[in-house]
Protein backbone atom coordinates (compact mmCIF):
# COMPACT_ATOMS: atom_id res chain seq x y z
CA UNK A 1 0.00 0.00 0.00
CA UNK A 2 1.47 3.40 -0.98
CA UNK A 3 2.02 6.13 1.67
CA UNK A 4 -0.43 8.42 -0.09
CA UNK A 5 -3.13 5.78 0.21
CA UNK A 6 -2.39 5.27 3.91
CA UNK A 7 -2.53 9.03 4.46
CA UNK A 8 -5.90 9.23 2.73
CA UNK A 9 -7.21 6.34 4.82
CA UNK A 10 -6.09 7.97 8.08
CA UNK A 11 -7.66 11.28 7.04
CA UNK A 12 -10.91 9.52 6.21
CA UNK A 13 -10.97 7.79 9.60
CA UNK A 14 -10.28 11.07 11.38
CA UNK A 15 -13.14 12.73 9.52
CA UNK A 16 -15.46 9.89 10.50
CA UNK A 17 -14.48 10.18 14.15
CA UNK A 18 -14.97 13.95 14.04
CA UNK A 19 -18.39 13.55 12.44
CA UNK A 20 -19.30 10.99 15.07
CA UNK A 21 -18.21 13.34 17.88
CA UNK A 22 -20.29 16.16 16.41
CA UNK A 23 -23.33 13.88 16.25
CA UNK A 24 -22.81 12.78 19.87
CA UNK A 25 -22.39 16.36 21.05
CA UNK A 26 -25.63 17.33 19.32
CA UNK A 27 -27.44 14.44 21.01
CA UNK A 28 -26.07 15.41 24.42
CA UNK A 29 -27.03 19.01 23.81
CA UNK A 30 -30.60 18.07 22.94
CA UNK A 31 -30.85 15.87 26.03
CA UNK A 32 -29.59 18.65 28.29
CA UNK A 33 -31.90 21.38 26.97
CA UNK A 34 -33.79 22.95 29.83
CA UNK A 35 -36.81 25.25 29.67
CA UNK A 36 -36.97 28.16 32.10
CA UNK A 37 -40.41 28.85 33.54
CA UNK A 38 -40.64 32.28 35.14
CA UNK A 39 -43.16 32.48 37.96
CA UNK A 40 -44.77 35.88 38.19
CA UNK A 41 -47.90 37.58 39.47
CA UNK A 42 -47.84 40.15 36.67
CA UNK A 43 -50.13 38.26 34.29
CA UNK A 44 -53.26 36.66 35.66
CA UNK A 45 -55.71 34.28 34.05
CA UNK A 46 -59.15 32.95 34.91
CA UNK A 47 -60.57 29.54 33.95
CA UNK A 48 -62.80 30.94 31.21
CA UNK A 49 -59.67 32.21 29.42
CA UNK A 50 -57.88 28.86 29.21
CA UNK A 51 -60.55 26.18 29.48
CA UNK A 52 -61.10 24.41 26.17
CA UNK A 53 -63.31 21.42 26.96
CA UNK A 54 -64.16 18.99 29.72
CA UNK A 55 -65.76 15.61 30.29
CA UNK A 56 -67.20 13.96 33.37
CA UNK A 57 -66.67 10.33 34.38
CA UNK A 58 -69.08 9.12 37.02
CA UNK A 59 -67.65 6.35 39.19
CA UNK A 60 -69.99 3.38 39.56
CA UNK A 61 -71.12 2.14 42.99
CA UNK A 62 -68.59 0.09 44.96
CA UNK A 63 -68.91 -2.35 47.86
CA UNK A 64 -66.98 0.10 50.01
CA UNK A 65 -67.72 3.77 49.33
CA UNK A 66 -64.79 5.73 47.92
CA UNK A 67 -63.64 8.05 50.69
CA UNK A 68 -60.58 10.27 51.05
CA UNK A 69 -58.42 9.84 47.93
CA UNK A 70 -54.70 9.97 48.67
CA UNK A 71 -53.44 9.07 45.18
CA UNK A 72 -54.78 8.94 41.64
CA UNK A 73 -53.13 6.89 38.88
CA UNK A 74 -54.44 7.20 35.32
CA UNK A 75 -53.25 4.96 32.48
CA UNK A 76 -54.64 4.14 29.05
CA UNK A 77 -56.74 1.35 30.58
CA UNK A 78 -57.29 2.22 34.22
CA UNK A 79 -58.22 4.86 36.73
CA UNK A 80 -56.77 3.76 40.07
CA UNK A 81 -57.81 5.52 43.27
CA UNK A 82 -56.12 4.93 46.60
CA UNK A 83 -58.03 5.51 49.84
CA UNK A 84 -55.61 4.82 52.69
CA UNK A 85 -57.48 6.84 55.29
CA UNK A 86 -61.02 5.52 55.46
CA UNK A 87 -61.51 2.42 53.31
CA UNK A 88 -57.85 1.30 53.18
CA UNK A 89 -58.75 0.15 49.68
CA UNK A 90 -57.41 0.45 46.15
CA UNK A 91 -60.22 0.99 43.62
CA UNK A 92 -59.61 0.13 39.97
CA UNK A 93 -62.00 1.60 37.39
CA UNK A 94 -61.99 1.69 33.60
CA UNK A 95 -62.33 4.98 31.72
CA UNK A 96 -66.09 4.60 31.63
CA UNK A 97 -66.09 4.72 35.43
CA UNK A 98 -67.03 1.04 35.78
CA UNK A 99 -65.47 -0.69 38.78
CA UNK A 100 -63.06 -3.48 37.84
CA UNK A 101 -61.85 -4.42 41.29
CA UNK A 102 -61.57 -3.35 44.91
CA UNK A 103 -58.38 -4.45 46.61
CA UNK A 104 -58.90 -4.42 50.36
CA UNK A 105 -56.47 -6.75 52.12
CA UNK A 106 -56.04 -4.96 55.42
CA UNK A 107 -54.81 -7.40 58.06
CA UNK A 108 -51.83 -9.37 59.30
CA UNK A 109 -52.06 -12.42 57.09
CA UNK A 110 -49.36 -13.41 54.56
CA UNK A 111 -51.31 -11.85 51.66
CA UNK A 112 -52.38 -8.72 53.54
CA UNK A 113 -51.04 -5.25 54.23
CA UNK A 114 -51.15 -3.47 57.58
CA UNK A 115 -50.64 0.01 56.15
CA UNK A 116 -50.68 1.58 52.68
CA UNK A 117 -47.55 3.70 52.29
CA UNK A 118 -47.87 3.96 48.51
CA UNK A 119 -49.47 2.27 45.52
CA UNK A 120 -48.16 1.88 41.98
CA UNK A 121 -48.95 0.04 38.77
CA UNK A 122 -45.76 -1.89 38.01
CA UNK A 123 -44.48 -4.35 35.45
CA UNK A 124 -43.66 -7.39 37.56
CA UNK A 125 -41.69 -9.84 35.41
CA UNK A 126 -43.88 -9.23 32.39
CA UNK A 127 -47.17 -9.02 34.32
CA UNK A 128 -48.93 -5.80 35.25
CA UNK A 129 -49.41 -5.63 38.98
CA UNK A 130 -50.92 -3.35 41.59
CA UNK A 131 -48.10 -2.88 44.11
CA UNK A 132 -48.86 -1.87 47.69
CA UNK A 133 -45.89 -0.68 49.73
CA UNK A 134 -46.46 -1.56 53.39
CA UNK A 135 -43.79 0.36 55.31
CA UNK A 136 -44.74 -1.19 58.63
CA UNK A 137 -44.02 -4.71 57.40
CA UNK A 138 -41.35 -3.51 54.95
CA UNK A 139 -43.03 -5.52 52.22
CA UNK A 140 -44.22 -4.81 48.72
CA UNK A 141 -47.40 -6.79 48.10
CA UNK A 142 -48.34 -7.44 44.49
CA UNK A 143 -51.86 -8.11 43.20
CA UNK A 144 -53.38 -8.60 39.76
CA UNK A 145 -55.71 -5.95 38.38
CA UNK A 146 -58.68 -8.03 39.55
CA UNK A 147 -57.23 -8.25 43.06
CA UNK A 148 -55.66 -11.70 43.15
CA UNK A 149 -52.53 -12.04 45.23
CA UNK A 150 -49.31 -12.57 43.26
CA UNK A 151 -46.36 -12.25 45.59
CA UNK A 152 -44.73 -10.31 48.43
CA UNK A 153 -41.24 -8.86 48.32
CA UNK A 154 -39.36 -7.76 51.41
CA UNK A 155 -37.34 -4.59 51.01
CA UNK A 156 -34.44 -3.56 53.18
CA UNK A 157 -34.54 0.22 52.89
CA UNK A 158 -37.00 3.03 53.53
CA UNK A 159 -38.86 4.84 50.78
CA UNK A 160 -41.99 6.96 50.47
CA UNK A 161 -43.07 6.47 46.85
CA UNK A 162 -42.54 3.94 44.07
CA UNK A 163 -43.19 4.20 40.33
CA UNK A 164 -42.33 2.40 37.09
CA UNK A 165 -39.40 3.96 35.22
CA UNK A 166 -38.54 2.17 31.99
CA UNK A 167 -37.61 -1.39 32.91
CA UNK A 168 -36.76 -0.38 36.50
CA UNK A 169 -38.67 0.60 39.61
CA UNK A 170 -37.92 4.01 41.03
CA UNK A 171 -38.17 4.51 44.80
CA UNK A 172 -38.19 8.02 46.25
CA UNK A 173 -36.63 8.31 49.67
CA UNK A 174 -35.82 10.89 52.34
CA UNK A 175 -32.12 10.09 52.03
CA UNK A 176 -31.85 8.35 55.39
CA UNK A 177 -30.78 4.83 54.45
CA UNK A 178 -27.19 4.84 55.68
CA UNK A 179 -28.08 2.23 58.33
CA UNK A 180 -30.48 0.19 56.18
CA UNK A 181 -29.47 -3.39 55.44
CA UNK A 182 -29.64 -2.81 51.68
CA UNK A 183 -26.97 -0.08 51.98
CA UNK A 184 -24.64 -1.78 54.48
CA UNK A 185 -21.89 -2.22 51.92
CA UNK A 186 -22.71 0.92 49.93
CA UNK A 187 -21.83 4.56 50.44
CA UNK A 188 -24.94 6.04 48.81
CA UNK A 189 -27.51 5.63 51.57
CA UNK A 190 -28.34 9.34 51.42
CA UNK A 191 -29.65 9.06 47.84
CA UNK A 192 -33.12 10.43 47.20
CA UNK A 193 -33.70 8.30 44.08
CA UNK A 194 -33.12 4.54 44.16
CA UNK A 195 -33.64 2.37 41.07
CA UNK A 196 -34.34 -1.32 41.68
CA UNK A 197 -35.13 -4.48 39.76
CA UNK A 198 -38.39 -6.42 40.20
CA UNK A 199 -36.98 -8.14 43.32
CA UNK A 200 -36.32 -4.75 44.99
CA UNK A 201 -32.56 -5.20 44.56
CA UNK A 202 -30.75 -1.89 44.05
CA UNK A 203 -29.53 -1.24 40.50
CA UNK A 204 -28.37 2.34 40.90
CA UNK A 205 -28.94 5.53 42.89
CA UNK A 206 -28.74 9.26 42.28
CA UNK A 207 -29.47 12.66 43.80
CA UNK A 208 -27.79 12.64 47.24
CA UNK A 209 -29.72 14.51 49.92
CA UNK A 210 -28.11 17.58 51.51
CA UNK A 211 -30.33 17.22 54.59
CA UNK A 212 -30.67 15.07 57.64
CA UNK A 213 -33.84 13.00 57.64
CA UNK A 214 -36.95 15.14 57.95
CA UNK A 215 -40.41 14.22 56.78
CA UNK A 216 -40.51 16.73 53.91
CA UNK A 217 -37.23 15.92 52.18
CA UNK A 218 -38.61 13.30 49.76
CA UNK A 219 -38.87 14.82 46.24
CA UNK A 220 -42.26 15.45 44.68
CA UNK A 221 -43.20 13.19 41.77
CA UNK A 222 -45.54 13.78 38.82
CA UNK A 223 -46.42 11.15 36.23
CA UNK A 224 -48.28 11.17 32.94
CA UNK A 225 -48.32 7.76 31.26
CA UNK A 226 -44.62 6.80 31.02
CA UNK A 227 -43.39 10.33 31.72
CA UNK A 228 -41.94 10.84 35.18
CA UNK A 229 -40.94 14.24 36.60
CA UNK A 230 -39.09 14.71 39.88
CA UNK A 231 -38.96 17.97 41.86
CA UNK A 232 -36.43 17.96 44.72
CA UNK A 233 -37.30 19.99 47.79
CA UNK A 234 -35.80 23.51 48.03
CA UNK A 235 -34.49 23.43 44.46
CA UNK A 236 -35.57 25.27 41.34
CA UNK A 237 -34.94 22.42 38.88
CA UNK A 238 -37.41 19.77 37.75
CA UNK A 239 -35.90 16.56 36.36
CA UNK A 240 -37.23 14.11 33.83
CA UNK A 241 -36.55 10.46 34.70
CA UNK A 242 -36.10 7.75 32.13
CA UNK A 243 -34.77 4.28 32.86
CA UNK A 244 -32.22 5.06 35.60
CA UNK A 245 -31.25 8.40 34.04
CA UNK A 246 -32.28 11.89 35.13
CA UNK A 247 -31.99 15.01 32.99
CA UNK A 248 -33.01 18.59 33.82
CA UNK A 249 -36.34 19.41 32.17
CA UNK A 250 -37.45 22.74 33.65
CA UNK A 251 -35.93 25.49 35.73
CA UNK A 252 -38.53 27.32 37.80
CA UNK A 253 -37.47 30.95 38.13
CA UNK A 254 -38.84 32.40 41.37
CA UNK A 255 -36.65 35.51 41.33
CA UNK A 256 -39.67 37.80 41.63
CA UNK A 257 -40.17 36.38 45.12
CA UNK A 258 -36.50 36.22 46.11
CA UNK A 259 -35.84 32.78 44.65
CA UNK A 260 -36.25 29.40 46.31
CA UNK A 261 -35.41 29.80 49.99
CA UNK A 262 -31.80 28.74 50.56
CA UNK A 263 -31.77 26.39 53.54
CA UNK A 264 -28.25 24.99 53.13
CA UNK A 265 -27.00 26.48 56.41
CA UNK A 266 -30.20 25.99 58.38
CA UNK A 267 -30.61 23.49 61.18
CA UNK A 268 -33.33 20.86 60.90
CA UNK A 269 -35.26 22.48 63.76
CA UNK A 270 -35.13 25.86 62.00
CA UNK A 271 -36.36 24.32 58.73
CA UNK A 272 -39.28 22.66 60.51
CA UNK A 273 -40.20 25.85 62.38
CA UNK A 274 -40.23 28.10 59.28
CA UNK A 275 -41.16 25.57 56.61
CA UNK A 276 -44.57 27.03 55.73
CA UNK A 277 -43.07 30.42 54.86
CA UNK A 278 -40.35 29.16 52.48
CA UNK A 279 -40.54 30.23 48.84
CA UNK A 280 -40.56 26.92 47.01
CA UNK A 281 -42.21 24.71 44.41
CA UNK A 282 -45.02 22.78 46.05
CA UNK A 283 -45.86 20.43 43.17
CA UNK A 284 -46.60 20.46 39.45
CA UNK A 285 -48.64 18.60 36.85
CA UNK A 286 -47.51 18.34 33.24
CA UNK A 287 -49.93 17.74 30.39
CA UNK A 288 -49.17 17.81 26.67
CA UNK A 289 -49.57 21.56 26.12
CA UNK A 290 -49.58 23.11 29.58
CA UNK A 291 -48.12 22.76 33.06
CA UNK A 292 -49.81 23.60 36.33
CA UNK A 293 -47.36 24.66 39.05
CA UNK A 294 -48.32 25.11 42.68
CA UNK A 295 -45.78 27.28 44.49
CA UNK A 296 -45.44 29.01 47.83
CA UNK A 297 -44.48 32.50 46.73
CA UNK A 298 -45.42 34.81 49.58
CA UNK A 299 -47.50 35.03 52.74
CA UNK A 300 -47.25 31.22 53.16
CA UNK A 301 -50.03 30.72 50.60
CA UNK A 302 -49.89 28.07 47.87
CA UNK A 303 -50.63 29.86 44.61
CA UNK A 304 -51.36 28.21 41.28
CA UNK A 305 -49.56 29.15 38.06
CA UNK A 306 -50.13 27.92 34.52
CA UNK A 307 -47.31 27.64 32.02
CA UNK A 308 -48.32 27.54 28.36
CA UNK A 309 -45.77 25.63 26.28
CA UNK A 310 -46.84 27.26 23.01
CA UNK A 311 -46.21 30.88 23.98
CA UNK A 312 -43.74 30.29 26.83
CA UNK A 313 -45.72 32.50 29.23
CA UNK A 314 -46.75 31.88 32.81
CA UNK A 315 -49.98 33.12 34.35
CA UNK A 316 -51.22 33.18 37.90
CA UNK A 317 -54.59 31.48 38.20
CA UNK A 318 -57.05 33.87 39.73
CA UNK A 319 -60.70 32.99 39.50
CA UNK A 320 -63.63 35.26 39.07
CA UNK A 321 -67.24 34.68 40.05
CA UNK A 322 -68.76 32.19 37.63
CA UNK A 323 -71.68 29.78 37.39
CA UNK A 324 -69.93 27.32 35.10
CA UNK A 325 -69.51 23.90 36.71
CA UNK A 326 -66.25 23.22 34.86
CA UNK A 327 -64.74 26.63 35.65
CA UNK A 328 -65.58 26.29 39.34
CA UNK A 329 -63.77 22.96 39.63
CA UNK A 330 -60.44 23.40 37.84
CA UNK A 331 -58.55 24.39 40.98
CA UNK A 332 -57.96 21.00 42.60
CA UNK A 333 -56.03 19.05 39.98
CA UNK A 334 -54.78 15.67 41.24
CA UNK A 335 -53.39 14.00 38.11
CA UNK A 336 -52.80 14.32 34.37
CA UNK A 337 -53.58 12.07 31.44
CA UNK A 338 -52.07 12.94 28.05
CA UNK A 339 -53.33 16.49 27.39
CA UNK A 340 -55.96 16.44 30.16
CA UNK A 341 -55.94 17.45 33.80
CA UNK A 342 -58.03 15.43 36.26
CA UNK A 343 -60.04 16.66 39.25
CA UNK A 344 -61.97 14.46 41.66
CA UNK A 345 -65.28 16.04 42.66
CA UNK A 346 -67.30 14.50 45.47
CA UNK A 347 -71.02 13.99 45.11
CA UNK A 348 -71.83 16.49 47.89
CA UNK A 349 -70.16 19.30 45.91
CA UNK A 350 -72.17 18.43 42.80
CA UNK A 351 -75.43 18.26 44.74
CA UNK A 352 -74.75 21.65 46.31
CA UNK A 353 -73.92 23.14 42.90
CA UNK A 354 -77.18 21.83 41.49
CA UNK A 355 -79.12 23.46 44.31
CA UNK A 356 -77.44 26.85 43.80
CA UNK A 357 -77.57 26.74 39.99
CA UNK A 358 -80.60 24.57 39.11
CA UNK A 359 -80.70 25.93 35.53
CA UNK A 360 -77.20 24.55 34.91
CA UNK A 361 -77.47 21.36 36.94
CA UNK A 362 -75.24 18.41 36.04
CA UNK A 363 -75.95 14.78 36.84
CA UNK A 364 -79.28 15.75 38.36
CA UNK A 365 -79.86 12.33 39.93
CA UNK A 366 -76.66 12.31 41.97
CA UNK A 367 -76.92 11.90 45.75
CA UNK A 368 -74.42 12.91 48.41
CA UNK A 369 -73.84 9.23 49.26
CA UNK A 370 -72.72 8.41 45.71
CA UNK A 371 -69.12 7.89 44.65
CA UNK A 372 -67.16 10.89 43.31
CA UNK A 373 -67.07 12.09 39.72
CA UNK A 374 -63.81 12.70 37.86
CA UNK A 375 -63.67 15.76 35.65
CA UNK A 376 -61.09 15.67 32.87
CA UNK A 377 -60.44 19.06 31.31
CA UNK A 378 -58.18 20.33 28.57
CA UNK A 379 -56.73 23.80 28.17
CA UNK A 380 -56.44 25.70 24.96
CA UNK A 381 -53.24 24.98 23.07
CA UNK A 382 -52.36 28.66 23.30
CA UNK A 383 -53.94 31.50 25.24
Amino acid sequence: MKPTTITKLILSLLLLVAASNVACNKAQSSQSEITTITISDKEKISPDQFLDSHRLVRLSPTKTPVGEIEKTIITDKYIILVDNEQANTIFVFNHKGEILSEICRLGRGPQEYTFIQDVALLDYKGQEAIAVADSRQEKLLLYTIDGKYINSIEYLFDFDNIVQSGDSWLCLTSGDNQKSDAFKERNDGNSLLVFTDSDMKIKSTTMPSPFERVNFVTPDIATNAKNVLITPQFQDTVYRVENCTITPAYRIDLAEFGGVTNTNDWSTDKIIADFDSFVRIYNLYEAKNNIIINAVTKDSFINTYIYNKANGKTYRLEGERTTSFAELNVYDVCATYKDEFAVIIDAVTIEEYNQVFPDQAVMKDIKDSDNPVIMFFTMKKEF
